[in-house]
């Protein structure tokens, strides 16, 4: 850990057993000069909304890398933007975090912000409002969950004029539903890494450039597939249970006489303790009768 006028880092190896998880409510309200704040490789579990104060205005710089528990803490930390000072942060941190989704808003209150580093997550998807109120210039998007990006998400990302993007090492599924994608790279010039963006499925466009694809009849056999694979399961899965049912069946018929005999005699268990309780209950009720009789008298 270290202090000095600017910048703080509460930092920690990854092999270190020292890591905080958490952060308390006004936690850097006395840092008022600070400019540069390094979180990374801890395990925060916790994060105050109010960590941050108006106070905190002059951070410039947020490194979150390797710092999150799970993937819910975004939750927190998208909170915590939101309500504290960071009207002039320009650089954003948040790679290896298994980040599945940016919670909504999340980043609306960051006007200054120009460089996004969400690399290595568990990223699937971009929403229309990810970016609004932003004007980014750079924005790290590899190694994450991204299939295609939709057309919402290519608005998105369009309205960022000074955009420089990187999107390799994402499992790119190469069926109908990239073709927005392809027309979209093939015409807009915010992709750095456009040239090494690759499908990985389905097998037989394995590598295959995306940029290439333009025009190609891609027409979903691969989430086809994926549905009669599915439709498969379900009919294998009747078939087993149908099988189960009919040696059920079978066994139960093979053993009729003695089912038939097993139901007769717990009948008639059931026959003889109901009889011998209401022979019980009758006599003990004659016995009250006598009693009272005896006391009239």
């Amino acid at each position: 850990m270290c202090s000095t006028w600017g910048y703080f880092s509460i930092w920690s190896h990854p092999l270190s057993l020292f890591r905080i998880n958490t952060v308390e409510s006004q936690a850097f309200s006395a840092l008022q000069h600070l400019k540069y704040l390094d979180l990374s490789h801890n395990d925060l579990t916790t994060i105050h909304p109010d960590a941050f104060s108006a106070r905190n205005n002059s951070i410039q710089e947020l490194n979150l890398s390797y710092s999150l528990y799970n993937s819910s803490v975004i939750r927190p930390v998208a909170t915590a933007l939101a309500q504290g000072g960071f009207q002039n942060l320009s650089r954003l941190k948040l790679t290896s975090n298994e980040i599945v989704y940016l919670p909504f808003r999340m980043l609306s209150s960051l006007s200054k912000l120009e460089h996004l580093d969400l690399r290595n997550n568990s990223l699937v998807d971009i929403r229309n409002s990810t970016f609004s109120a932003l004007d980014l210039k750079y924005l790290d998007l590899t190694m994450n969950a991204f299939k295609t990006l939709r057309s919402e998400a290519l608005s998105a990302l369009s309205r960022q004029r000074h955009l420089r993007l990187f999107l390799k090492d994402n499992p790119f599924v190469c069926d109908c539903d990239i073709e927005d994608l392809v027309s979209w790279l093939n015409q807009s010039q915010q992709v750095a890494d456009m040239e090494k963006l690759t499908c990985a499925f389905p097998r037989s466009l394995k590598n295959t450039s995306l940029v290439e694809l333009v025009g190609a009849n891609l027409d979903c056999h691969f989430n086809q597939h994926g549905e009669n694979a599915l439709h498969t399961s379900y009919a294998a899965l009747g078939v087993v249970l149908g099988v189960i049912g009919v040696i059920f069946l079978f066994v139960l018929y093979l053993n009729r006489k003695g089912i038939k005999t097993w139901v007769n005699t717990v009948r008639d268990t059931c026959q003889n303790l109901m009889d011998e309780y209401r022979y019980h209950y009758e006599i003990n009720s004659d016995h009250r009768i006598t009693q009272v009789s005896t006391l009239d008298i």
